[in-house]
């Protein structure tokens, strides 16, 4: 092609007159609005709620089905795969914009239980401890388990 054929062809495309600050909120992560909306229209979360909502200890802090549709949301994201990344996307008004979510009810990796222990089951399903802790507070698992592993 030549340069003529090309700027003929282009003479009807919209051209740029300036570069402004605006107040709308950009982001790069436009799949996750789309991801989004369809967490909420296959309606998965009211039966997120229906399962998971009893495991709520107090009505403090955000809903079940809330977490789980920013849980869902940073799965497909991928950026990180550690919950401290939620403190970071907690003050990202671009990814609560994308992920159709208003900046008040981001969750923090506190509201995962991140830290604390309390995400993590203490007792196996006979009642006896399947996990103990180590000074760092990590999970680790049993020392009989464990034998006979790094040889």
């Amino acid at each position: 092609m030549t340069a003529e054929s090309l700027s003929s062809r282009n003479a009807a495309a919209p051209r740029f007159d300036g570069v402004e600050v605006t107040s709308d909120t950009l982001t790069g992560r436009g799949g996750l609005a789309l991801f989004s909306r369809y967490v909420r229209n296959i309606e998965i979360l009211p039966h997120v709620d229906r399962l998971f909502g009893s495991m709520r200890k107090s009505s403090k802090g955000l809903p079940v089905a809330t977490l789980f549709h920013q849980l869902f949301c940073f799965f497909l994201d991928g950026t990180s795969r550690h919950l401290v990344r939620f403190d970071g996307l907690k003050q990202d008004e671009g990814y609560a914009a994308a992920i159709e979510t208003r900046p008040g009810q981001m969750a923090s990796s506190h509201a995962w239980g991140s830290g604390r222990g309390d995400a993590v089951p203490k007792t196996g399903s006979h009642g006896t401890d399947c996990c103990s802790t180590t000074p760092g507070g990590w999970k680790s698992h049993p020392p009989e388990e464990t034998e006979g592993w790094g040889r």
